[in-house]
């Protein structure tokens, strides 16, 4: 891990000082403009579709441009984190976003060793990718995983609302809860620094989304529904700048409604 971050550093110095001979970063500000444009209002397949096509634009224009490679990163892992996974065609499918991720987070890292984007999003492929594999097989990777979140909290520790504690609940979600203690972590420490970044801002609705996951593994359905309930009776554009995330999470939220529930809402 020390050695490949001496490397990343090398290479981001070395690009940081060499001339940018060819480089239309003009053109690539204004796609990476545009591409948050698209999806500000609403993320769906479609316009993470759309900003990733100005963004890869963007960086054939200018390879320096950092941060269309790390948003890149976050859209590449979300987007193959929405399509589906029934079968293994489908899963080589996401391999094969998470992979493009990846590379994108190596783009921007190789730039900047501190962009907590890049760092962030680059985890939550590699911990997408070994999904995909099966976690019996990817166990080494846990160590590797913990250090990347431990990296965004050093650079940011209020990162997009709670954004390590909501990564490792979606870990305890698809892991046996045993396995808590591998990473060095409880299941309520978890818990209650998304809570605590939930009051923090209320008006994020991907804390609630999480909460919702952990508290019906745990058996405590009442507050599961209760987390999924308000994320459905409430305006997304409660939160303008993040009224993209919001409705999207607001269509996830009826989906896992109907799925912990058996029952479209408000059934149960």
């Amino acid at each position: 891990m020390r050695r490949a971050s001496l490397w990343l550093l090398l290479i981001g110095c070395l690009l940081a000082t060499a001339p940018a001979l060819g480089q239309d970063c003009k053109t690539a500000d204004g796609l990476f403009a545009a591409s948050q444009g698209v999806f500000t209002k609403d993320r769906t397949a479609q316009t993470m579709l759309d900003a990733i096509g100005k963004l890869e634009h963007g960086t054939q224009a200018c390879p320096g441009h950092e941060r269309s490679w790390a948003l890149l990163c976050e859209l590449y892992w979300q987007h193959g984190d929405q399509l589906p996974q029934q079968n293994a065609a489908h899963k080589q499918t996401r391999m094969q976003w998470f992979k493009k991720g990846i590379a994108a987070g190596d783009r921007a890292l190789a730039l900047n060793p501190r962009n907590v984007q890049a760092v962030f999003f680059r985890g939550c492929n590699l911990a997408a990718e070994a999904d995909m594999k099966g976690w019996s097989s990817s166990l080494w990777m846990f160590d590797d995983l913990k250090a990347i979140m431990v990296q965004t909290d050093k650079l940011d520790p209020d990162y997009i609302w709670g954004g390590t504690g909501r990564f490792w609940i979606e870990m305890l979600t698809r892991v046996p809860l045993w396995l808590a203690g591998r990473f060095g972590y409880t299941v309520e420490e978890r818990v209650a620094l998304v809570e605590r970044q939930k009051r923090a801002e209320p008006r994020f609705f991907s804390n609630y989304y999480y909460l919702a996951a952990i508290y019906w593994k745990q058996g405590e359905h009442d507050k599961a529904l209760a987390e999924l309930e308000h994320i459905i009776k409430t305006d997304p554009a409660v939160f303008p700048e993040q009224a993209g995330v919001n409705r999207m999470e607001q269509r996830r939220a009826y989906v896992r409604w109907k799925e912990f529930t058996g029952q479209a809402y408000p059934g149960r």
